[in-house]
């Protein structure tokens, strides 16, 4: 039997086949990454949940608006600290800590928003400002259709990223000289003055407010948290010499 001898193939066929082949192999890695991708739904879901945390803060309020609490939870039914000191359901899911402003009536006060994204569920968290006002907790309360989270399994990083877009700072009207005098005529028999001076980087705005003698008042309006303002109480008269650039500092105390 003769055999015949296979002829090399013509260095332009090579070509082809080379880049026939390449192409197979990018098509083949294109599927793998495209398989590592999640799902459609899952992309849709996390960008709802992005806008439902965004809007956390606002939504909340709107309902605490028309809600009055009864007495305040137990030790059992409230949330209480987990394994890193954290805050978790009673049951131990994980929450989401949303600072709430507006005025407590308390000077000191600060209001939380305990949400619990598995459930939709939220506890307040009422801290008083003192011994004689202690720590409370109410709720838990549903959070309203269209704005609930969607799913069951959040990671830590997902919780983490929902707290920071809940407390971002939002745009907000300046408060008016009107607005400012009427809260430090509301609050002025609670300020405490001798509190550290606020970062000259944070602060927004600085207005005088009231001159009474031998003092003068301002109010000092901070970026991270511009629905409050800190008092600031400058010596401007009296027996001792005039200090206009020092001065003493308040608590920060709701205005608007």
């Amino acid at each position: 039997m003769t055999r015949i001898a296979a002829k090399p193939l013509p260095p332009r066929t090579l070509k082809k086949l080379e880049a026939i082949g390449t192409k197979l192999t990018k098509g083949k890695e294109s599927l793998q990454q495209i398989a590592k991708k999640p799902p459609l739904g899952e992309i849709k879901r996390h960008i709802h949940n992005m806008n439902v945390a965004k809007g956390l803060k606002g939504t909340i309020q709107e309902q605490l608006k028309v809600v009055r609490f009864g007495a305040p939870l137990g030790k059992a039914e409230a949330p209480r600290p987990g394994k890193n000191g954290e805050l978790v359901a009673p049951n131990g899911d994980p929450l989401i800590r949303v600072k709430l402003s507006g005025d407590t009536g308390i000077i000191g006060a600060s209001q939380y928003a305990l949400v619990n994204p598995r459930t939709n569920e939220y506890y307040v968290q009422t801290n008083g400002g003192g011994f004689a006002h202690p720590t409370t907790y109410n709720g838990p309360l549903s959070l309203p259709k269209g704005s609930r989270f969607q799913g069951d399994k959040f990671t830590p990083a997902d919780l983490k990223s929902f707290e920071k877009l809940a407390n971002a700072p939002t745009l907000v009207k300046p408060p008016t000289l009107k607005d400012l005098v009427k809260a430090f005529d509301k609050f002025e028999s609670q300020l405490k003055f001798g509190q550290p001076a606020p970062d000259p980087k944070n602060v927004l705005s600085e207005t005088v407010i009231k001159s009474q003698h031998p003092f003068t008042y301002y109010a000092v309006r901070l970026k991270d948290d511009p629905n409050h303002v800190v008092i600031k109480q400058v010596l401007t008269g009296g027996f001792v010499p005039a200090q206009p650039g020092s001065g003493t500092y308040s608590q920060p105390i709701p205005v608007g």
